[in-house]
């Protein structure tokens, strides 16, 4: 009958040692945890450009100067060290045309939500009419807070 006790007490012991040991296993790994200080999003890297690579979005032909007949625009941002469901927002404005007139008229607007380190092609495609010749700028949001603003140009 001891010898029962003594095997039942060997077991819960075991039983217990081998919990513990996937509990800081699972901590170790990022199952649990305490915490780490926590990398923030960023955006960098804007740049406006006449085409962007399919694969990574990384920005080809570099250029804030476009013409009336540019079919696409685009802009390529670097978002870095996104959280799951980081909300990434863009806003397209036409600032100023030649004479001085018009300021800040939304002409389009887009959002997503994003994780990761990776780059995010954004474009716009010429109205049916052409460009308005002028000055322009895409305003980007991290979270709902401006983060960068990128002036181009239509000549």
């Amino acid at each position: 009958m001891r010898s029962n006790k003594i095997i039942s007490l060997v077991f819960a012991i075991c039983a217990l040692a081998v919990m513990l040991l996937i509990s800081l296993t699972a901590c170790q790994g990022g199952g649990l945890g305490f915490g780490t200080t926590a990398s923030k999003a960023s955006l960098s890297e804007a740049k406006m450009c006449k085409s962007v690579d399919l694969e990574t979005g990384e920005p080809i032909e570099v250029s804030d100067t476009f013409t009336s007949d540019t079919q696409w625009i685009f802009c390529s941002v670097k978002v870095s060290n996104a959280a799951p469901e980081t909300k990434i927002g863009a806003e397209w404005l036409y600032v100023q045309d030649e004479a001085g007139g018009e300021t800040n008229y939304l002409i389009a607007d887009w959002n997503t939500t994003t994780e990761g380190t990776h780059y995010i092609p954004l474009s716009i495609a010429r109205p049916e009419n052409g460009w308005p010749k002028g000055d322009y700028k895409i305003v980007l949001y991290l979270n709902d807070k401006e983060t960068l603003g990128v002036p181009f140009k239509v000549q």
